[in-house]
């Protein structure tokens, strides 16, 4: 929450500014990457299926390469034909908070060299023990919240706010993904 409130500090102080992360590069592709989380084994009720024909719902009619964490997700998109950006996160038990930062890193320079226009998440959000249900979030390009732009000078950032801002930007997204 810390990082996000500076991502949008800097983001209403720099209105004049073209910021990265907050929209496409110029000539990218229409296309979506979607980090899906499911689990490594099955039996587990709806968890598994609910999230994986959520998220193949959304994809239909884009063009998307899933990121599948765990090995149902990876096996359902194997079978329906959906590319797959990577496969090293095949096991969701293994992992790590580093293989969460990791994999934020590769998806923002991929979002930078205009690979994809939109990178979303997709998990099981667990509300009760009797209920989780499933939830996408979009991770990229961000979406600043409405606010009054305000001048610039209240917090310095140091070496400027453009720097800072493309430096925690996918350090916030590793944490987003570690959360879900």
């Amino acid at each position: 929450q810390i990082i996000y409130g500076v991502i949008q500090d800097i983001v209403r102080t720099h209105v004049d500014v073209t910021l990265p992360y907050l929209s496409p590069a110029k000539g990218a592709r229409d296309r979506t990457a979607c980090v899906v989380i499911a689990g490594d084994r099955g039996l587990a009720g709806g968890y598994n299926s609910n999230i994986l024909k959520a998220c193949f719902q959304e994809m239909q009619g884009h063009d998307c390469e899933a990121v599948p964490i765990g090995r149902k997700a990876v096996e359902f998109f194997h079978a329906h034909g959906v590319p797959i950006l990577t496969g090293e996160y095949a096991t969701a038990e293994d992992m790590t908070v580093s293989d969460c930062f990791s994999l934020a890193k590769m998806l923002c320079k991929a979002f930078q060299n205009g690979e994809f226009t939109k990178v979303s998440i997709a998990y099981t959000n667990f509300v009760s023990v009797l209920s989780q249900k499933p939830q996408t979030l979009q991770l990229l390009p961000l979406q600043p919240e409405k606010g009054e732009a305000r001048e610039e000078r209240e917090i310095v950032y140091e070496p400027g706010g453009v720097e800072v801002f493309t430096a925690i930007t996918p350090e916030y997204i590793g944490g987003v993904i570690y959360g879900a």
